[in-house]
């Protein structure tokens, strides 16, 4: 049952690309069939990836591609990954329902929103079953990117049109606490796999593990709006379309709380890959 999460997680990717291909070759009154349609279809594939992970109780990994100097660029998905991406696809399910009606109110004609929508799943799903340190950051940081545009979305709201910038300058500090504590889980790791960090964080002093942990705490704290680091996120919520909202808060801000559980939970532990975390 592990293989048939891994190939419906797999179909999910692939119908995020046609999501993708068919925002970028079609505009206008086509822009809401897109989402309702192979958004709802990729809601609902990543939900049934997820459950059937938990149902299989064994893990699936996929090798991508190799870099020298970092090692394999690999998908994971595990219990923690399957329990937020359940999360993520039924929050996602419902923002479908209501998008059409939204985007043909034509709030914003020149504005991509169907495309935004499809690039922001996409690296959400990667974020939580990245298998490896670089696949997670440049995930990560497409998520930035995309919340920042998609907060920015409405050109009405000038006034608070600010706060997509404070988020993304957050978003980036936080991110560089996170690189900070992921090198220093990899010092004396093999590669940059999150299995060979959890491996080799057991070899860390306390004063080490106890850096990692912080910086990866404030890192994530940040996206996941925990005070005091919060005080970007009332503007944001101001800022962001209605149609964004329940995505920003439903999904995103649990981006934050999984890579607390992942790193904090997993790696500083040595717990990777064996449910330590759970």
């Amino acid at each position: 049952m592990s293989a048939y999460a891994g190939a419906a997680l797999l179909l999910f990717f692939t119908l995020c690309a046609i999501g993708l291909v068919l925002s970028s070759l079609f505009r206008g009154k086509y822009a809401p069939l897109a989402i309702a349609w192979f958004g709802t279809l990729c809601s609902i594939v990543l939900m049934a990836a997820a459950g059937l992970r938990l149902a299989a109780g064994v893990d699936f990994h996929l090798n991508l591609w190799t870099l020298n100097g970092f090692g394999t660029l690999s998908l994971h998905l595990d219990a923690l990954s399957a329990i937020f991406l359940f999360v993520a696809g039924l929050v996602y399910l419902s923002c479908c329902f209501f998008a059409p009606d939204y985007l043909r109110r034509g709030v914003h004609p020149a504005g991509r929103y169907d495309l935004l929508h499809f690039a922001l799943m996409a690296s959400v799903v990667l974020i939580f079953t990245a298998g490896d340190v670089l696949t997670f950051l440049i995930s990560w940081e497409c998520m930035s990117i995309l919340c920042f545009l998609l907060i920015n979305y409405e050109p009405q709201q000038q006034a608070d049109r600010s706060a997509g910038y404070i988020m993304l300058a957050m978003s980036e500090a936080g991110f560089l606490a996170v690189v900070i504590a992921f090198l220093i889980l990899g010092k004396a790791a093999p590669d940059f796999s999150f299995r060979a960090l959890g491996l080799a964080s057991g070899g860390l002093s306390n004063r080490g593990m106890w850096s990692a942990f912080l910086l990866g705490f404030l890192g994530f704290g940040v996206k996941a709006g925990l005070v005091p680091v919060n005080f970007w996120l009332p503007r944001s919520y101001t800022a962001a379309p209605s149609l964004f909202i329940p995505v920003f808060a439903g999904v995103t801000l649990n981006l934050g709380f999984y890579g607390i559980l992942r790193m904090n939970g997993d790696l500083v532990h040595g717990g990777y890959g064996t449910g330590v975390s759970l």
